[in-house]
C-alpha cells in the first residue's frame, strides 16, 4: 500500500487521497485473493478470498478528546 498526499491550500477539509493496493482479482469467482500470515510465528502464507468490497469510514480528528466516528460507506465492487 502506498499513500500520496493531502492537498488543501486554506486548511479546510479538502482531501485528494488515493491509496494504491496489490491484489488479485477472480473473475470466474468473483474474489479477491491475497496472502497473508495465519499467526506472527507461522512459516508459510495462507491464501484468503474475500468479496470485492469497498468499506470507508469517516471519523474527526480531536486534539484532547477521543476521535469521534462520523459515519461509514461500504461498496460492493462485483461486476
Amino acid at each position: 500500500m502506498s499513500y500520496d498526499g493531502l492537498r488543501s491550500l486554506t486548511g479546510e477539509g479538502n482531501f485528494n487521497w488515493r491509496f494504491l493496493f496489490s491484489f488479485e482479482y477472480l473473475r470466474a469467482e468473483e474474489k479477491i485473493v491475497f496472502r497473508k500470515k495465519q499467526s506472527m510465528l507461522a512459516m508459510n502464507d495462507v491464501e484468503v478470498k474475500v468479496p470485492p468490497n469497498l468499506t470507508m469510514q469517516i471519523w474527526d480528528a480531536d486534539l484532547i478528546s477521543r476521535d469521534d466516528f462520523l459515519g461509514q460507506s461500504c461498496q460492493i465492487l462485483s461486476f
